[in-house]
């Protein structure tokens, strides 16, 4: 899991409501999700996966039904596609009510939203985070694509929304016989409290989607003016205070009058005096020169 934690991201018991922010330049949010189904295809998952669908139809997504056996993957398929029926209005509210009594809602589901984005457009913002967050709290994981390409109305601190947050974005590397290539920054809220982020470069089959590998990115610190030194660029000055190696080792060579050791010396104190022209040694009265 250290490996690739993107790709295993949906098995961390804690990463209960996924939202991945799909960049506009970067449309790879399908590609993401289709390799995590590869990788719920081998984990031999008790959770029944339900794709709900608010962008595309379920045409789009028939593929996926063959990498599941014993029916534990279902598409719901909520676009018009009756063509006797493409200009009638649906009523989104009812559908979300008619979503939150039916057997997706259960502890044992896992839910992919594909376009969290439409269900705003279509029921507003404040009623569509209000379905997402009850929706997260009565299923075993919530995974919702919101694709900024759409509508006018955008969520404000989404990377606050759940309990992980996936930016696609833009690979600055180039991709090798035509593989899909993206960037991934996640960051991840802990149970504990704890955060955990990770920014990697995605590279996925092109004709399955599996996840081929996860290479991290690599941030250099910004070199601040104050610390290029360049060796060209001399002090301006009226006289030269540069050294060259001769005057430099004669300077570390000339002994400081305060840093010299006398030779002779002792542990014992002396205190040396230099008598003067007018003192009176005279040992009997050292006083007689005194005025009294």
């Amino acid at each position: 899991m250290a490996k690739k934690l993107i790709t295993s991201l949906p098995l961390m018991q804690d990463a209960s409501f996924i939202v991945i922010d799909e960049d506009v330049e970067e449309p790879c949010a399908d590609n993401l999700i289709d390799g995590w189904m590869q990788m719920w295809s081998t984990a031999n998952l008790s959770q029944q996966i339900n794709l709900l669908l608010f962008f595309n139809t379920k045409s789009h997504y028939n593929y996926l039904t063959t990498l599941f056996k014993d029916d534990k993957f279902h598409i719901h398929d909520y676009c018009l596609e009756d063509l006797d029926k493409i200009y009638e209005k649906q009523d989104f509210n009812e559908i979300c009510e008619r979503i939150m009594k039916s057997s997706i809602v259960d502890e044992k589901s896992i839910v992919v939203l594909n376009c969290l984005s439409s269900l705003i457009v279509n029921i507003g913002l404040a009623r569509a985070l209000r379905f997402v967050d009850k929706l997260s709290q009565r299923v075993s994981q919530l995974i919702c694509i919101y694709r900024r390409d759409f509508g006018t109305q955008k969520i404000p601190k989404i990377e606050t929304l759940g309990t992980t947050y996936v930016r696609l974005g833009k690979s600055s590397e180039t991709a090798m016989n035509n593989e899909i290539s993206y960037e991934v920054a996640m960051v991840h809220c802990k149970r504990g409290g704890g955060i955990l982020k990770k920014h990697v470069v995605i590279t996925q089959d092109p004709v399955s989607c599996e996840i081929k590998s996860e290479n991290p990115v690599e941030f250099k610190a910004p070199v601040l003016v104050s610390q290029v030194v360049e060796s060209s660029v001399k002090p301006q000055a009226s006289f030269r205070i540069d050294m060259n190696a001769r005057e430099l080792e004669q300077r570390n060579q000339t002994p400081l009058p305060y840093m010299q050791v006398i030779k002779d010396a002792t542990n014992e104190s002396q205190i040396h005096y230099i008598p003067d022209k007018n003192d009176d040694f005279d040992e009997e009265d050292p006083d007689d020169d005194l005025p009294f």
